[in-house]
C-alpha cells in the first residue's frame, strides 16, 4: 500500500491525464499525491468526446474524486501564458504556481516554461516508474506497449532508461 504523502498537491495537464487514464493508473496517481488538481481547460480537453474510453476513465476519477477540477484564480498571467502554451498547459502552469504545487506535464514546451517558473515538473512516466516501484504493478513494460499503441511517441532511449529504472 502507497501512502499518501501528506500535503503534496500536483496540478495535471491533458496529455499525462490521457496516458494515466491509457495506463490505468489513476489509483496510483491518488495514492502518491494528497490532491490531484485539474482545470477547467484540462477538463473540457479531456472530457470532449466521451466515446473513447480515456475520456470516460478521466470522469469517472474526477467523480471518484481521484482527481479534482479547481478554477484558475490569476487569468491575467494565464493568458499571458496562453500566447505561448495551449490553453491547458497554460492553465495547468498557472494554477501550479497559485497552489505551489507540481506541475504534472509531458510536452517539452510547457515543461520548459514550468521550470522557467521555477515548478518542479514531473511526467506521465514518472508515475509509472512510482507506480512500479511501490509495488502498485508488476511490470512497466506493458504499460509502455500501451501507451504506444495508443498513438504515444516514446524514444528508445526513453523507453530503456524507465525499464532500466524499473529493474526490466
Amino acid at each position: 500500500m502507497i501512502k499518501k504523502n501528506s500535503g503534496l498537491l500536483i496540478v495535471a495537464d491533458t496529455s499525462p491525464l490521457i496516458a494515466i487514464a491509457i495506463m490505468e493508473l489513476f489509483p496510483v496517481l491518488d495514492a502518491l499525491f494528497e490532491k490531484v488538481y485539474v482545470p477547467h481547460a484540462v477538463v473540457q480537453e479531456c472530457l470532449q468526446d466521451l466515446t473513447k474510453s480515456k475520456s470516460i476513465a478521466i470522469k469517472q476519477a474526477l467523480q471518484q474524486n481521484f482527481i479534482i477540477e479547481k478554477a484558475v484564480r490569476d487569468t491575467e498571467y494565464c493568458q499571458l501564458l496562453g500566447e505561448i502554451l495551449d490553453a491547458g498547459e497554460a492553465e495547468a502552469i498557472s494554477l501550479a504556481r497559485e497552489l505551489g504545487a507540481i506541475v504534472l506535464i509531458d510536452e517539452k514546451a510547457g515543461r520548459s516554461m514550468a521550470r522557467r517558473e521555477s515548478l518542479a515538473c514531473i511526467g506521465s512516466l514518472h508515475i509509472l516508474i512510482k507506480a512500479k516501484q511501490t509495488g502498485r504493478i508488476k511490470s512497466a513494460a506493458p504499460l509502455l506497449n500501451r501507451l504506444i499503441e495508443h498513438g504515444y511517441y516514446l524514444d528508445n532511449s526513453l523507453i530503456k532508461l524507465v525499464l532500466d529504472t524499473c529493474n526490466e
